[in-house]
């Protein structure tokens, strides 16, 4: 019963058959409807003057009925989505372009949305592992689901989670996020409080792309496979740099007469992690222009092959492999030199301190 109306002012809207008739603007100028057309599931406007519109994802009008109306809230099953390359740019006129990915759509009605109930959207593979979870109650940051009373969009980009960085991390042409997932089946689940809703959608290949299924899947393990080495090594430096805070901090004040064996240690553990954080990442750059002065590490190396990979529905080539094993056994190399000063020197500072006598807090 769902029929669609251009007039002289613009767009109307039946849900049963032409009985009743409402107006469906939006956001279109009053202007006059030359012509309509449904394509791909889209709902195009042909206007005198104002160029082409398009109402992307019909789904949620043809979802629409009394049952769903009398619920809460609802999920509705979200259309297909293709893997496509590229980026649509914000618009700067009324209308917006189409987002890339999944555009997930569900509804809340007043009562749920003020409830302290915790609303979660999550995206899991055919298998059932989890992709990607959003949380009302996550803090600020890419996890935070935020929802309005009424009708909700929630994009999914078609990306797993991004790799671990730190605060003030500054790479050059290096991308920590995660691969673009691969196309098959997917599922969408909307939890408010205990309850659940979930629907599946299929994710489309690149009808232009020549790529077969297992180009693919070299691609999406190479990236994993770099995302991860990367990670390790900035979760490294994030421990690096709070050793180094409670060694200064214990050490701060003592006198070479007092404890000559401790501040040896700590010296040495300083120097080597040191070498190491240095050797893994560019500790001088601070903006992003700071790279054409100061030569990129290791981990930025990584990460830019990644971010090259990435590009395209390609397999990776040769050189991207023998990069990744180069680059990947550099870091590992550093990685058990801080292995090292975890598993051998810490222990010996710790009994080093314990020996000198000192206390941990002193009042002058």
């Amino acid at each position: 019963g769902l029929l669609y109306a251009g007039t002289e002012s613009g767009v109307y809207i039946s849900f049963n058959d032409g009985a009743d008739w409402q107006e469906f603007q939006l956001n279109l100028p009053i202007v006059p409807i030359t012509d309509l057309a449904v394509k791909d599931n889209n709902l195009i406007v042909a206007t005198q003057g104002r160029s082409f519109w398009i109402i992307d994802d019909l789904t949620v009008l043809q979802q629409q009925g009394p049952e769903i109306a009398a619920q809460k809230w609802h999920l509705y099953d979200p259309v297909d989505a293709w893997r496509l390359g590229g980026s649509s740019r914000t618009s700067r006129r009324a209308g917006q372009n189409h987002p890339g990915g999944v555009n997930v759509h569900f509804y809340l009605d007043e009562e749920v949305v003020k409830d302290s109930l915790e609303i979660r959207l999550t995206i899991s593979e055919a298998s059932g592992d989890t992709i990607r979870s959003w949380s009302t109650e996550a803090g600020k940051g890419e996890d935070k689901l935020e929802v309005k009373t009424g009708g909700n969009v929630f994009n999914w980009n078609l990306r797993y989670p991004s790799g671990d960085d730190f605060p003030g991390m500054v790479l050059w042409w290096a991308s920590m996020t995660g691969p673009r997932a691969l196309p098959g089946e997917y599922h969408i689940h909307l939890q408010v409080g205990e309850a659940v809703q979930q629907h599946s959608f299929n994710l489309n290949a690149d009808p232009r792309a020549t790529s077969s299924p297992a180009d693919l899947q070299a691609q999406f393990d190479f990236m994993r496979e770099v995302q991860d080495k990367v990670s390790e090594a900035h979760r490294a430096i994030v421990d690096i740099r709070e050793l180094r805070a409670d060694i200064k901090r214990i050490t701060n004040g003592v006198g070479d007469d007092q404890a000559t064996e401790l501040l040896s240690l700590a010296d040495s553990m300083l120097t080597t992690m040191e070498s190491v954080e240095t050797t893994l990442y560019q500790t001088q750059n601070e903006s992003g222009q700071d790279p054409l002065n100061f030569p990129i590490r290791l981990t930025n190396k990584l990460a830019h092959l990644n971010s090259l990979v990435g590009i395209g529905n390609e397999r990776p080539t040769e050189q991207s492999y023998g990069v990744k094993d180069e680059m990947t056994a550099l870091i590992d190399a550093e990685l058990a030199r801080w292995e090292a000063v975890k598993k051998e020197l810490v222990p010996a500072f710790n009994q080093a301190f314990r020996a000198s006598g000192l206390e941990v807090l002193q009042l002058e």
